[in-house]
């Protein structure tokens, strides 16, 4: 099932990706009979590659991974739904819902991170697909329990909204446990050790001035940013989809030309700009012809990128700003007498993470007085909460795989919150 809730004979002729992490900890090799054996297809880790990973496993089309401080990501993906084999499946940016012929909708599924486990646990790890299709598929993690009884903690895959409490432990009295014991951290740890993104930077002087920041032919998305006369820029997406090859060739980019199917896509936010911007509306009109999503082919090498209907990028040095990579559609938060009202919707089916914290007293630093994981829009009601200040952290990850997110203070009174300082 794609991610527009169209079922596809995808992997009716069996799916044989054999999937393997290479030294570093971070990048997943994806190697397949009908594919060159050069080791040139990767999955983007988790974080955009810079997550480090303990372990790995997979069923269904389904990767499993977990860190060196317990925290675990998911993510349906096989070479034929994420959009690379080209010759034997149709793809699309447009909305494919309620079409009578859908083709596989893109971009695909993101990883989604998964609620920690309340409890010990090792880096052994499995995934065992549940029924046809891809509803469901149960999650194992080898542990013990409060007692030090080995077993193993397991969840369903998309059972995201309680949090810790939805992994449930299966005690095995006589099984050794054999796995690496890991340090689970109640909190988010996926930034641990993290490494540095495999992103270059590229950029264009021409008819009109634009650079990539973040090309990374493993991770989907990129930024596509045009510089306007008036010190204004407008930011669209770049999506990145790999292609069959019958030729082997070396992973990642280097001097020999790699081809890659390029789409741009225009946010809300650049339709706003043009609104009031001509330039940006030029562009809008004359570069894309004002559609939503343009397709275009990028052969990449090191030293350039020649983008089809845009023109030349040449490599430049990093960019000197934080690439933006929003992970919600629309947050806020808000008061409701005693309670707070949490209204948002991610960029990705990855939940969010939502920490609570009531500061200090002097010289004594915050304390963590709630960890909650959401899908979407709910009520908190907490049952007892001191009087104090309180921030709110709301995290989940963009479409680029980095995460992100807003922090919000409210301050806890005899009748309830109320919102700043």
């Amino acid at each position: 099932m794609d991610p527009a809730g169209n079922r596809h004979q995808v992997g009716e002729g069996k799916v044989s990706h054999v999937l393997s992490l290479r030294s570093d900890r971070r990048r997943i090799t994806m190697n397949d009979p009908w594919l060159p054996r050069d080791r040139s297809y990767e999955i983007c880790g988790p974080r955009r590659g810079t997550f480090r990973i303990s372990n790995l496993a997979a069923s269904g089309s389904v990767v499993f991974v977990i860190g060196d401080r317990g925290d675990m990501y998911t993510r349906l993906w096989d070479f034929d739904i994420a959009g690379l084999d080209n010759a034997f499946f149709d793809y699309s940016y447009e909305d494919q819902r309620g079409l009578e012929n859908p083709v596989i909708q893109l971009p695909g599924a993101q990883w989604v991170q998964q609620p920690k486990i309340p409890g010990r646990i090792t880096n052994r790890i499995s995934i065992t697909t549940v029924g046809r299709g891809t509803l469901h598929r149960t999650l194992r993690v080898e542990g013990r329990n409060a007692k030090g009884v080995p077993g193993f903690w397991q969840k369903d895959l998309y059972v995201l909204n309680r949090g810790p409490s939805a992994w449930k432990f299966v005690p095995t009295p006589r099984a050794k446990v054999t796995g690496r014991p890991l340090e689970n951290t109640r909190g988010d740890s996926s930034g641990y050790r993290a490494a540095e993104p495999e992103d270059a930077r590229y950029v264009m002087d021409g008819a009109f001035d634009a650079e990539i920041p973040d090309f990374n032919v493993y991770c989907n998305r990129s930024l596509l940013r045009i510089h306007l006369a008036s010190g204004e820029h407008m930011d669209l997406n770049l999506f990145l989809d790999d292609t069959v090859r019958i030729l082997e060739r070396a992973r990642g980019i280097d001097d020999e030309p790699r081809r890659v199917t390029g789409t741009i896509g225009v946010t809300e936010a650049a339709r706003e700009l043009a609104r009031r911007n001509d330039e940006a509306r030029s562009f809008l009109e004359n570069q894309l012809g004002n559609r939503e999503f343009t397709e275009t082919l990028i052969f990449a090498t090191t030293s350039k990128l020649e983008v089809t209907g845009l023109g030349e990028f040449s490599a430049a040095p990093p960019a000197s700003y934080r690439v933006p990579d929003p992970a919600f559609e629309s947050l806020s938060v808000s008061p409701l007498g005693r309670k707070l009202r949490f209204e948002f919707e991610t960029k990705t089916a990855s939940p969010a993470q939502i920490v609570v914290k009531r500061r200090g007293k002097r010289g004594v630093g915050p304390r963590v007085v709630a960890r909650m994981t959401r899908t979407g829009s709910f009520t908190w009601k907490p049952r007892k909460l001191k009087r104090g200040m309180y921030k709110v952290s709301v995290a989940s990850t963009g479409l680029g795989g980095r995460r992100g997110g807003r922090t919000f203070t409210f301050r806890r009174t005899a009748t309830g919150f109320r919102a700043g300082a």
